[in-house]
């Protein structure tokens, strides 16, 4: 498994899947499937989509990540600003 620091849009962010200790089998392996659309690595500068794996401890901020694994509906641009400016 590799870390990558990736930035992206939170509209273009979603979970895919929820995958608990027993689905892995493995203790201590909590993690959500991301999909992420038009992202940037910050490593190499390469854009790309794909679908990665969250480790549940990979985060520190609940709040913002309930907002990034939401689905969005692309209506949601007046939220996401009201979300932006609670945030700051």
């Amino acid at each position: 498994m590799t870390s990558r620091t990736l930035i992206a849009d939170q509209q273009k962010t979603r979970s895919v899947a929820n995958m608990t200790n027993a689905e892995v089998q493995a203790e201590g392996m909590d993690s959500n499937v991301v999909h992420i659309q038009d992202y940037i690595d910050e490593s190499t500068g390469e854009k790309g989509s794909g679908s990665f794996g969250l480790p549940a401890d990979g985060w520190q901020d609940k709040t913002s990540m309930d907002w990034t694994l939401s689905a969005k509906e692309p209506s949601a641009d007046e939220t996401t600003a009201d979300f932006n400016n609670l945030m700051m």
